[in-house]
Parts: structure tokens; sequence; C-alpha cells
């Protein structure tokens, strides 16, 4: 247990997650933790992390959409 946190007592916190790069593929992403007690998880939470997309990967679906367009005129 945390020190000063005493059993039965809600305490709150922040928390920075450290994602690998260009892992956030949009604003909004779900995040799942587990709170763990002794090693055992003792509850989850389900929240969303929102953040900077990495822009490559922004890129690289408009160059994407570009070319499945180009494709679908050329089969008109």
């Amino acid at each position: 247990m945390p020190p000063g946190v005493k059993e039965a007592q809600v305490s709150n916190g922040v928390f920075i997650f450290a994602f690998p790069f260009g892992e956030v593929k949009q604003m909004k992403t779900p995040v799942e933790i587990d709170v763990l007690s002794d090693g055992k998880q003792v509850s989850g939470i389900k929240t969303t992390f929102i953040g900077p997309v990495y822009k490559q990967h922004q890129q690289e679906q408009e160059e994407s959409k570009e070319e499945e367009k180009d494709s679908t005129e050329h089969h008109d």
C-alpha cells in the first residue's frame, strides 16, 4: 500500500503514460488500467487518453485515402 494511504481509504493521483512512438493513432485512445494490491488485480479502470496524434500516421492515412480514390476513379 502506498505510504500515507490507510486501508479502505481513497487516494487521488496522476498517471503519465508513455506510448511507443507512433502508437497513438487517434485523438482519444482507450486505455485500461489494472489496479494491483500485493501483485494481484483488485480492480480495473477504463479511461481515455487524450493526446496528440503522430503526424506521420495522419499523412499516411491521407495518402491511402487518395490512392483509394484514384483507384476507384480509374475503375469506372
